[in-house]
């Protein structure tokens, strides 16, 4: 466990005097990062039921604008598809509502861009436990 690193966290972050729950508030996984994750037609029938999924890749078949085609190009390429956890990716999603997806499609789709990782992960500590956290406080 990187002391310094936690006492650091500890100053400049609002965590509890209780250590066991200043632990708790590290390791709970509250902070979303992109991550990779191809979407393809597939993933569209998966997430969204065979009806509407096909009729999803309908209405972007409908559409003319070039960023349109381009994503449905990424979307039938299953061997590549669309990377939906690039901040692109999901500021386009948001473009096709509500004229392709509703509110809630969007975001189902769009999570699969993102996992949630600890404060801890995020500043590059292991599990932190209470005895940490009184270490780091001495």
């Amino acid at each position: 466990m990187n002391i310094d690193k936690l006492k650091k966290e500890l100053v400049e972050g609002q965590y509890d005097a209780d250590p066991k729950k200043a632990a708790d508030k590290l390791n709970a996984l509250t902070v979303s990062i992109p991550k990779s994750y191809k979407v393809t037609d597939k993933t569209l029938l998966g997430l969204f039921g065979l009806d509407r999924g096909h009729n999803i890749l309908l209405e972007l078949e409908r559409m003319t604008t070039t960023k349109v085609v381009r994503l449905l190009s990424m979307i039938k390429d299953r061997q590549h598809g669309l990377d939906i956890g690039h901040p692109d990716a999901g500021v386009f999603i948001d473009t096709l509502i509500p004229a392709v997806f509703t509110a809630g499609e969007a975001v189902t789709l769009k999570s699969l861009g993102t996992e949630l990782i600890s404060r801890a992960t995020q500043i590059g500590l292991t599990l932190v436990k209470a005895g940490h956290i009184e270490e780091a406080r001495r």
